[in-house]
């Protein structure tokens, strides 16, 4: 437990000490990246701070994640999920106060994360006051950005207030290769597609919050904690293509593309807490959240022997949510505490649509209507008894749940979905000899994956490779060039998970945690490729949808250590390294073959940060490392994909001028050149094997920290 009550997550934990101390009083082996390791850390966002954290894994295409499986791991903002169409891990520093990262389920956290949650505490008003400032900037032979942010706090007796702002503008360019080869067994394997591209994503984003805080009356507090949020994204994508004789007619070897998504999102949370004693705190919160998203795509295609064809696909998306959230808190001792919450969240999403080719509507389309409308209403509930039982034993045992329902009207298709779950868990934390330097914790939790709404959407993506050849009617494609499709009946996967660790530590900051984990996943969600009919058109297409269908077992070993050299050798030179490394396999029963394993599920993965402080200079180095070994994976009966092993490589340096500057450098991506990843589609009479190599450079960047 901690020794400060905190039944909202939002609410910051008072703790003296550092982020491994309060890591020691959480039954469930809480982890918490404080303000001054964000700082320290040097990243910009949610993100960047995190990739230098040993708990936390780096898959194959870049999502981080806990346990291997970024898939399963849960992402809130202050205990919620994140509602505003951008990933908090896009969040920038100045508008968090803290990190925290639980590798197992927890009742105060709700019935997902199968994997863990990962929960961003956005910045609150602190006791000092203290107004900073960030300017930085990267440049690289692919990328380059600029950067800022400031921060101002100002306590009061009464009132105290903050204020956050960032912004920055950011361009990103990557080349990349395809072919695409066509093996039916009699002959040569035939050249069917190859291709080259160029994408440039210009980012430019600007984003305040601010909190608010009225002191109303002795243990009763009133907070406001407005903010805005817009950002805009531009992608440019210029491909050419050269096809075989025979797969020519009708398909482009020339395309442009320009994608533009404008987001703009305000945010209104207000929120009344009352403590009437020390060992009793209510949280009453209402949040409502307006967005709007327009999403264009433009599209131009060069087909051989016919005049240009022009398409576009655009969405205009306006999204309201609004919640209601209940906390209360009851310490019963010193040592024993009772947490309840409630919740009650209705999100309504409208969405506009038009396919268009050649200015005129696509009538494949017009099944599937020109609008869209989603409601999805959520009621949640948790109940959780922290109990410090002894000076060697410590309890957490909980049970969350949630009634979910979803209407969907999508043209002629109606949709309705309903769903309950439950999810009960207990903790055991034992500390060897009743010391904090020698601890074991055991796990287990039932937790859920629920589906997301894009899941469940019915209006279909068609593949521009295999695009209809008339505004009226589709004909078939190939397995290879399948078209994506959502499925409105999708229900959560459900996991049952153990995890028991031993953590040793050596000194304050010096320990080595061992931890084995399994899940047992049953109704799980895969994405099928299936030879089918279907409403856009007249002949059989192959189409991706997403379908509950069969079970996976996941079973895994990691090993994680943080060692301070001066905590075991007094005269050593200033060096800290944080490393770890997971070992996991996975078998999913609804494939055969040896690899069948859970998507993104490595056999291993491994990463190491070193820092160095010098004591002769302000300065301060470090290098960062991420290693994965290649990865096969059977997608489907009718996929599998072999992505090559994948090396990050990252230095950094920090010269702090006096207690007002800091200025920090970092290179990034050095040795990391290009990825490949090869797909083989299997056929009926042939394998279709189609490899895409992806290029990446070095990029330099430069931050310099104010505080005034």
């Amino acid at each position: 437990m901690s020794s400060a009550h905190a039944s909202d997550p939002g609410d910051i934990v008072v703790v003296e000490g550092k982020d491994s101390d309060l890591h020691k009083q959480f039954v469930a082996g809480k982890l918490i990246v404080g303000r001054k390791r964000i700082e320290e850390s040097g990243g910009k966002t949610v993100e960047e701070v995190l990739r230098k954290e040993p708990s936390v894994t780096i898959s194959s295409n870049g999502r981080l994640g806990l346990l291997g499986l970024p898939g399963y791991t849960q992402i809130l903002v202050d205990g919620a999920p994140g509602s505003t169409g951008r990933s908090p891990l896009e969040l920038d520093v100045v508008h968090i106060e803290r990190i925290e990262i639980v590798k197992t389920s927890i009742a105060e956290l709700g019935p997902y994360g199968t994997a863990g949650t990962i929960n961003i505490i956005t910045r609150k008003i602190a006791r000092l006051s203290l107004t900073q400032a960030r300017l930085g900037g990267a440049l690289g032979a692919r990328d380059h950005a600029g950067n800022f942010s400031w921060s101002s706090n100002h306590p009061g007796t009464f009132f105290s207030y903050s204020l956050q702002a960032s912004g920055g503008y950011q361009r990103r360019s990557s080349d990349s290769e395809t072919s695409v080869l066509r093996d039916a067994g009699d002959a040569l394997p035939l050249q069917q597609q190859t291709a080259n591209s160029r994408n440039t994503t210009d980012t430019p984003r600007l984003s305040t919050s601010s909190s608010l805080s009225w002191a109303i009356a002795k243990g009763e507090k009133i907070e406001l904690s407005p903010s805005i949020l817009w950002f805009k994204t531009t992608s440019n994508v210029d491909e050419y293509s050269a096809w075989a004789a025979q797969y020519q007619p009708g398909r482009p070897t020339h395309s442009e593309s320009q994608s533009d998504q404008d987001l703009s999102t305000i945010s209104i949370p207000l929120k009344w807490s009352y403590r009437p004693d020390k060992d009793t705190q209510l949280s009453l919160r209402l949040l409502s959240t307006q967005s709007r998203v327009a999403s264009l795509l433009d599209r131009r295609d060069q087909i051989p022997a016919q005049s240009d064809e022009f398409r576009q696909s655009n969405q205009w998306m306006r999204m309201h949510n609004n919640s209601l959230k209940f906390d209360f808190s009851q310490g019963i001792s010193a040592s024993h505490e009772l947490k309840a919450g409630l919740t009650l969240l209705n999100n309504r999403t409208w969405t506009d649509l038009a396919n268009l080719r050649d200015k005129e509507f696509e009538s494949s389309f017009d099944t599937f209507g020109r609008a869209r409308e989603a409601i999805q209403r959520t009621r949640s509930y948790f109940l959780q008894d922290e109990w410090k039982i002894s000076e060697e034993v410590s309890t957490n045992f909980g049970i969350s749940g949630e009634l979910r329902t979803t209407n969907m009207a999508e043209g002629e298709f109606v949709s309705a979905s309903r769903y309950s779950v439950a999810a009960p868990s207990a903790h055991l934390a034992w500390k060897i000899d009743g010391s904090d330097r020698k601890q074991v914790r055991a796990s287990v939790a039932r937790s859920f994956k629920a589906p997301f709404l894009d899941q469940m959407v019915v209006r279909p993506v068609i593949n521009p490779m295999a695009a209809c050849p008339s505004k009226n009617e589709c004909l078939t494609n190939a397995p290879e060039y399948a078209d994506t499709a959502g499925n409105a009946q999708l229900k959560p996967e459900k996991a049952l998970g153990f995890n028991l660790s031993y953590e040793h530590y050596f000194g304050k900051e010096t320990s080595l945690t061992i931890e084995l984990f399994e899940r047992r996943i049953t109704e799980l969600v895969v994405n099928r490729i299936e030879y089918a009919s279907v409403p856009w058109s007249r002949a059989r297409r192959y189409v991706q949808r997403p379908s509950n269908d069969g079970d996976a077992r996941l079973q895994g070993l990691s090993l994680e250590g943080v060692l301070n050299a001066r905590e075991i050798l007094a005269e050593s030179p200033k060096i800290e390294m944080r490393g770890g490394v997971t070992f996991a396999r996975s078998h999913r029963t609804d494939l055969a073959g040896a690899d069948n394993h859970i998507p993104d599920q490595l056999p291993w993965r491994a990463k190491l940060g070193i820092t160095y402080d010098m004591e002769s200079a302000p300065l301060q180095f470090g290098i960062n490392a991420n290693w994965e070994p290649s990865e096969r994976i059977q997608i489907s009966d009718l996929r599998k994909s072999i992505i090559d092993r994948n090396f990050e490589l990252g230095t950094e340096a920090s010269w702090k001028i006096d207690q007002k500057y800091r200025l920090r450098f970092a290179l990034e991506n050095i040795g990391k050149a290009r990825r490949r990843q090869a797909d083989q589609y299997f056929e009926t009479s042939s394998v279709v094997s189609k490899e895409t190599v992806r290029h990446t450079a070095p990029k330099l960047g430069i931050t310099l920290d104010i505080k005034l």
